[in-house]
């Protein structure tokens, strides 16, 4: 890295796939799947460092066997972001990227310009569509698309952009890009589209305020004067801007408080 961030990447896996058991160990042209990703990964100039986050002896084990870094996690995390959020707890960085362990082929550069758009113009809410191909039941492949488009929302809001500001939905095979051929890889799909260009915050959504003649006051507001009057709700209920925070967030900044005041900075 050329600037004073220490980056890192992430890579939450675990062998409790239930649709494919064992996902993270399986071979792809000799080498484990878990095992492509972090190698991927190291090719990167702006990572400093590659780890693996897992709850399995398994993976630590093959993983550690190619040169990879293991961090050892609980197994009783529901998602991948909970996993990093624990493994963060044992570094000292500026920057993690969240990298699904089982994202062989994954391309970060193309989610990086979203993420770097959105980030350059905070004005602009996005809706993140899944999309997969017709080669299984509708069921499936609406799962499937919900949790594709999920895996960008949580890596977008992982990156520092607001999750008020990201939705996303899944649509299985009902929008086939290429009808001829149900099955071709340009059916399955992420599609990026701009909602509206809006600075609407919760105050809309709960706009009773009790003045101190006991009086129910309503009122809505748009723009720079509904996140003024939503930051002072938040203090009279007691809410600080670490609240908003993901876990994973929350814990690097408190790590780095505690670093500052040890340092006797603050």
């Amino acid at each position: 890295m050329s600037n004073d961030q220490k980056v890192i990447a992430i890579l939450p896996a675990r062998l409790e796939s239930s649709r494919l058991p064992r996902k993270a160990l399986k071979d792809i042209c000799g080498l484990p799947m878990i095992v492509h990703v972090f190698k991927r990964c190291l090719l990167s100039k702006k990572l400093d460092e590659v780890y693996v986050a897992t709850d399995s002896l398994e993976i630590k084990e093959v993983v550690e066997k190619y040169g990879g870094k293991v961090i050892m996690t609980s197994s009783k995390h529901e998602t991948g972001t909970d996993r990093i959020a624990e493994a963060a707890l044992e570094l000292d960085v500026d920057i993690i990227v969240n990298i699904q362990g089982d994202e062989a082929l994954v391309n970060p550069e193309y989610i990086d310009r979203v993420a770097n758009e959105l980030i350059e113009n905070p004005d602009i809410n996005v809706l993140i569509e899944g999309h997969t191909d017709n080669i299984s039941d509708d069921k499936h492949n609406l799962i499937l698309s919900d949790n594709r488009a999920a895996k960008v929302y949580g890596y977008l809001v992982d990156r520092g952009v607001s999750s008020e500001r990201l939705s996303y939905k899944g649509y299985g095979e009902t929008v086939l890009k290429d009808i001829k051929n149900g099955l071709s890889a340009e059916n399955r799909r992420i599609e990026f589209k701009i909602k509206k260009i809006s600075y609407q915050t919760n105050f809309e959504k709960n706009s009773s305020v009790i003045s101190r003649s006991d009086k129910i006051i309503r009122e809505e507001k748009n723009g720079y004067e509904a996140r003024i009057l939503q930051h002072e709700i938040d203090h009279l209920s007691g809410k600080l801007f670490v609240d908003y925070l993901s876990s994973l967030k929350r814990n690097m900044l408190l790590k780095k408080v505690k670093k500052l005041k040890k340092l006797g900075k603050i």
